[in-house]
């Protein structure tokens, strides 16, 4: 008959030991999840955020909300546009805010549209122009996004 030690060494002989390099990848492989799944989550958080801040700058630096809302009014086609969002019920919504509303473009449309978007409105847009952004805009987001974005720019030219 085997001792108490000796049965127990055997048996501790026969389980099967993991390696530790397949340790050391399933906790790196977990590290990077969670790194991973923390930038999925906070990166366009904090992009909206600067992307808010770059635009109240700009148009501060063009003349404040006073002159683009003056500019709003004199065409007819951009007052229709702030109407459509003026009389939507913001309950109804996806997002009323402009912080929302930088982050649901800025991920659904991305920083590529945007930066050509932000090109084409350097020099001011033309009426082809305009339609590109408005086919860009139907294209990346549902009616229900635009209507909301219709009514924080009003909002915000508003306020």
């Amino acid at each position: 008959m085997a001792s108490r030690y000796e049965s127990r060494m055997s048996s501790s002989k026969n389980k099967k030991r993991k390696p530790k390099w397949l340790k050391r990848l399933m906790t790196a492989a977990v590290i990077l999840i969670v790194i991973g799944g923390a930038v999925y989550y906070f990166g366009p958080k904090i992009a909206s955020d600067q992307l808010s801040g770059y635009i109240d700058k700009e148009v501060e630096q063009n003349g404040g909300y006073e002159n683009l809302r003056n500019a709003a009014n004199a065409n007819p086609e951009v007052r229709q546009f702030l109407e459509e969002g003026a009389q939507a019920d913001p309950s109804e919504l996806p997002f009323t805010s402009k912080e929302e509303a930088t982050r649901v473009v800025l991920t659904k449309v991305g920083p590529g549209n945007l930066q050509k978007i932000q090109s084409m409105a350097q020099d001011g847009l033309d009426a082809g122009e305009q339609q590109e952004v408005l086919a860009l805009a139907e294209n990346y987001l549902s009616e229900d996004e635009i209507l909301a974005l219709k009514y924080v720019a009003n909002q915000e030219i508003n306020q």
